[in-house]
């Protein structure tokens, strides 16, 4: 949840700064293994996060040669906005949710999960 929240802060700031540059997105690196993780949970997350990776990381505005109209110009924003929509909603299925995914559940034993058995 911390590093949702993270993603969730840093998403908010394109959003509403004043002005939006290109290398705003570098603010996203320590977020990056959290949106791996993410896209790993379903087939939708993969989805909402392979668009948001694409639409950020390949910034089509900065070639001349490739002029689209908005809101197409803008599709690095689209991304942002991607992501902090995936933060939110890990955001709101709470606490118990990511202990269930990570089976840190009721019916685990006191120090976290059991390690695996080497064969």
């Amino acid at each position: 949840l911390l590093l949702a929240g993270a993603a969730a802060l840093i998403g908010w700031l394109p959003l509403f700064a004043p002005i939006f540059w290109e290398h705003y997105f570098i603010y996203f690196g320590p977020v990056a293994g959290w949106l791996a993780w993410e896209m790993r949970q379903s087939r939708i997350r993969l989805a909402v996060g392979a668009a948001a990776g694409l639409l950020i990381w390949l910034p089509l505005v900065a070639v001349p040669r490739i002029p689209l109209p908005e809101p197409l110009g803008s599709h690095m924003l689209i991304g942002a906005m991607l992501i902090l929509g995936l933060a939110v909603a890990r955001l709101a299925q709470g606490e118990d949710r990511v202990k269930q995914t990570l089976h840190l559940g009721p019916g685990a034993p006191p120090g976290g999960p059991r390690p695996r058995e080497s064969a």
